[in-house]
């Protein structure tokens, strides 16, 4: 269960860090537009 719990956070952690590189990307692309 310990495994899984690490895995899983692990997990929520890079989702986030994509979710946040794909926001910083948009942006810039919009604002050098």
């Amino acid at each position: 269960m310990k495994k899984m719990d690490s895995n899983r956070k692990i997990a929520i952690i890079v989702g986030a860090l994509i979710l946040i590189a794909y926001g910083v990307l948009a942006s810039s692309i919009t604002e050098s537009k």
